[in-house]
């Protein structure tokens, strides 16, 4: 499916004044599947097909407006298209899809990139919805769906752990549960000199 969402120029990037002050340029599409590509080739060689690619977990540390988000939820879609021709196991598609969602997590530092890739994740699964069900999705499913993105896709800095991120369980039966993620066991943060120690380091020299 193709991505209609291109905020941004030929550069990767939206503004100047947006590099300088957030670091922001958004990886170029080409360098996103070849990083996907890597990953899902190192899973293959491992043995794992369609069912453990859809269950696999990804955490984006900085994800823009999410162009790796969006390429990773096309890869699980693929994989349950491909899983429910090789190997049907009952569960409907419409959950299955949910439970692709639920284990993508991501954090950014811009609200507005944030509040971008919640759209553009939502509309990706709107559209693999009609894909692979051959129908819209409804109402609550879809408010559902925007409810675990959000949880997912969280703005916050993870280089010094600010942030919530949430586990988002969703059960074959479509129940869900949500928690918050103890945040610290993801990242061990990066240990700052403390300020007067610098200073008097700079004093003494």
């Amino acid at each position: 499916m193709r991505d209609a969402v291109s905020p941004v120029n030929r550069k990767g990037i939206r503004s100047k004044d947006r590099v300088r002050d957030l670091g922001e340029v958004f990886t170029q599409p080409r360098e996103v599947d070849a990083m996907i590509k890597l990953v899902v080739d190192g899973m293959i060689e491992n043995g794992e097909g369609p069912g453990e690619i859809v269950h696999s977990t990804w955490l984006e540390p900085t994800c823009g407006n999410g162009n790796f988000l969006w390429a990773i939820l096309e890869l699980k879609a693929r994989a349950i298209e491909q899983e429910n021709h090789e190997t049907p196991h009952g569960v409907d598609l419409s959950i299955r899809l949910l439970q692709a969602i639920s284990s993508i997590s991501a954090i950014d530092i811009s609200p507005e990139n944030v509040g971008e890739a919640h759209v553009r994740i939502l509309r990706h699964a709107i559209g693999w919805h009609l894909y692979l069900t051959g129908s819209e999705p409804g109402k609550q499913w879809a408010i559902t769906c925007y409810d675990i993105i959000k949880h997912k896709i969280v703005v916050g800095d993870f280089l010094n752990r600010c942030g919530v991120l949430h586990e988002v369980h969703v059960s074959d039966d479509g129940v869900i549960v949500i928690k918050p993620h103890d945040f610290t066991t993801l990242h061990p943060g990066i240990k700052k000199a403390p300020k007067k120690a610098k200073r008097k380091a700079r004093n003494d020299v």
